[in-house]
C-alpha cells in the first residue's frame, strides 16, 4: 500500500525575498546563477562563459555557452534581479536587453536567449 503523504511542504521564501535588495542582491544573485550554469556545464561536458558585473555584459548578456558550431547557435544568459511579478519599468528594461542582444546576435551567434530572475 502506497504511503500517503499527510503533511504540505513548508512554503519557502524566494531568492529575491532571501537576498539583500538594490545592487548588493542583484551581484549576489548573480553569483548564484553563475555556479548553477557552471556546475550544469562541467557535468554535461559543455563550456560556459561567465562575466562578473565588474567586467559588465558582453553584448548584452551575463554569460553563454558557445556553439559547437555556427549552426547551433549561441545559448545566452541575461539575469535580472527582478521581483514578480514584474513591473511595467522592469518589462521596459527586459525589452531593452533582448533589443541590444538582438543588435549584436550576428557577433556572438546567438541563437537562444535565456532571461534569468529570481
Amino acid at each position: 500500500m502506497p504511503h500517503k503523504l499527510t503533511r504540505r511542504l513548508p512554503d519557502v521564501r524566494t531568492l529575491y525575498q532571501i537576498l539583500p535588495k538594490g545592487k548588493e542582491g542583484g551581484a549576489e544573485f548573480g553569483r548564484v546563477v553563475d555556479l548553477l550554469l557552471y556546475h550544469q556545464a562541467r557535468t554535461t561536458g559543455k563550456t560556459i562563459t561567465l562575466f562578473s558585473d565588474a567586467a559588465g555584459d558582453y553584448r548584452g548578456l551575463d554569460s553563454f555557452e558557445p556553439a559547437l558550431s555556427r549552426r547551433d547557435g549561441t545559448t545566452g544568459y541575461q539575469y535580472k534581479f527582478y521581483p514578480s511579478p514584474l513591473s511595467d519599468g522592469h518589462r521596459g528594461e527586459i525589452l531593452k536587453a533582448l533589443s541590444y542582444a538582438e543588435k549584436t546576435r550576428k557577433q556572438t551567434a546567438l541563437r537562444k536567449w535565456i532571461l534569468v530572475t529570481p
